[in-house]
């Protein structure tokens, strides 16, 4: 695996704990609720991914860049 795949994966943990936590830190205890913040929180990670107009990173990205 390369290291920028590395960091890309580290980058969408790091959302989904972020998001689970702060549910959890609000007293929302509910197992279902907690997946779907962590959904919710690299679901616009995901779609960046796969947009093959996005030149920044993901599969449009440059390899030149």
């Amino acid at each position: 695996m390369k290291p920028s795949d590395k960091a890309m994966i580290s980058t969408y943990i790091n959302s989904a704990i972020a998001a689970t936590v702060a549910l959890y830190m609000s007293g929302n205890t509910d197992p279902n609720d907690l997946l779907g913040a962590a959904i919710a929180a690299v679901a616009p990670l995901f779609i960046g991914y796969f947009n093959p107009k996005n030149k920044a990173y993901g599969i449009g990205k440059n390899p030149e860049a």
